[in-house]
């Protein structure tokens, strides 16, 4: 067994501390932030993490990280439920008879991504095996096996990355050549919660209404104790749909798109957040091994740390416990620095690297429509989503096809399948003309509504 580091503990970082210190390794667990205080039930907005800035915005574990927490956390799992946590199961169209060996998987599981977070860190702190380190900041690492911190030197046989996004390690080993596309895009989101007595809209959707508008893409995302968020993604360079971050402009937008007013209605909800706004975002994939060799030996990297994606698919949670699994898998093969990266980089890498492609196709493409451009020929992955999009509610194959990856059940290229598309292609057929939707409201007439908030 070996002595481990782990930089960073969000959600990644903690999870990986489980299950490595539950498979007999020692862990080290280090992180910039004091450690947060426990979460209350009335709490919840208060909870700080100055180091993830992005914790209040929208998350959800997709099925894919839902069955790892069940299957190497089964304890975190249950306070997460205990704690309010909002499962949706996705029905695949049909008569029961068609289901299939599989369909029970397709559920997904909504909360604040503080509760998660709260039941992580409680599991950690009564976890043998785990040494915690809060409050510290790495400054350097040498290779083979020292971090450099502001309280001294930790040598450890394997070192991972689990610093998110802005991680400095891969630039102070030399790994610079990461793949890097701005989003494009800034996000605007406000929690609600019910008021006693009060329901949730019903409707056509399998977790909340999501509209792609010409202008901005707005979603509702569903979480625990009867909160839900309403968030709008707009293209950076819009100035005027900046005025979102105000609270009577996004009320105001709200109340002028007829399937998300009743989610913000006073007489339903009250309230929870303020406006929180965060930009600056990329999707950013980080080779860890060159030309066959690992930059790094001994530096393995997880989650947003070796792939980050938008966080409006919601994958970053699952990704990271993916990353964890897959790194234990490798663990029980090799413990030799050189072959555990390339053990590890075989498992994971060909899904980080279509995950990133599809991640940045569709933000690229959803992009260039606000612009009224036509998507680029070589997106293929996101040509591939637009297609099958359609003929989701015709097809009972196709619908769990797009659902099994949607739940990163199946990989990303899985909807590339020809035969897929082929078979979506004569639901549509089949299908015939349809009448067209009454249309969305224009920007001019959401930006006429903010202003005269």
């Amino acid at each position: 067994m070996l002595r481990v580091a782990i930089v960073g503990a969000g959600t990644t970082g903690l999870f990986a501390s489980l299950v490595l210190s539950r498979e007999g390794h020692e862990v080290v667990l280090i992180e910039q932030d004091a450690m947060p205080a426990p979460i209350r039930s009335d709490n919840i907005a208060a909870w700080r993490r100055n180091g993830t800035p992005q914790a209040f915005l929208p998350h959800g574990l997709m099925a894919r990280g839902r069955t790892l927490l069940r299957e190497h956390a089964p304890d975190v799992w249950q306070h997460v439920l205990d704690a309010g946590a909002v499962e949706i199961k996705v029905v695949v169209p049909g008569p029961p008879e068609s289901r299939v060996s599989g369909d029970d998987e397709l559920i997904a599981t909504f909360c604040r991504r503080p509760l998660l977070e709260d039941a992580l860190w409680r599991a950690v702190l009564r976890q043998p095996r785990i040494e915690l380190r809060a409050a510290t900041t790495v400054t350097g690492v040498s290779l083979p096996g020292a971090l450099h911190t502001d309280g001294g030197t930790l040598n450890a046989d394997l070192i991972i990355d689990a610093g998110g996004r802005r991680s400095p390690l891969p630039a102070w080993l030399g790994a610079t050549d990461a793949a890097a596309e701005e989003t494009g895009m800034i996000y605007y989101s406000r929690y609600y919660a019910l008021r006693p007595g009060a329901e949730h809209p019903r409707g056509p959707w399998l977790w909340g209404p999501r509209a792609e508008l010409p202008f901005a893409l707005a979603t509702v995302h569903l979480a625990d104790r009867g909160v839900h968020s309403i968030t709008y993604a707009v293209p950076t360079g819009d100035a005027e749909l900046k005025a979102l971050r105000d609270v009577r402009a996004f009320e105001a937008a709200t109340a002028a798109l007829p399937t998300f007013a009743p989610w913000a209605a006073e007489e339903r909800v009250r309230p929870c957040t303020d406006v929180l706004a965060m930009g600056g975002l990329q999707n950013v994939l980080r080779p860890f091994v060159r030309d066959g060799v690992p930059i790094a030996p001994g530096v393995i990297p997880i989650g947003d740390a070796l792939c980050h994606t938008n966080a409006a698919y919601g994958w970053g949670m699952t990704i990271g416990m993916e990353h964890a699994a897959a790194l234990l898998l490798s663990l029980r093969e090799t413990e030799s620095p050189a072959a555990l990266a390339l053990a590890y980089a075989a498992r994971v890498w060909p899904e980080a690297q279509a995950r990133w492609a599809l991640s940045s196709e569709q933000d690229r493409t959803r992009v260039r429509a606000w612009r009224g451009e036509p998507p680029r020929a070589e997106d293929t992955r996101a040509a591939a989503a637009r297609a099958l999009a359609p003929a989701v509610m015709l097809d009972a194959d196709v619908f769990r096809a797009v659902m099994r990856s949607t739940l990163l059940l199946d990989p990303a290229d899985a909807l590339l399948d020809p035969a897929l598309l082929a078979r979506a292609q004569v639901a549509l057929e089949r299908r015939g003309a349809v009448p067209a939707p009454p249309p969305p409201p224009t920007r001019e007439a959401i930006l006429a509504a903010m202003r005269a908030a």
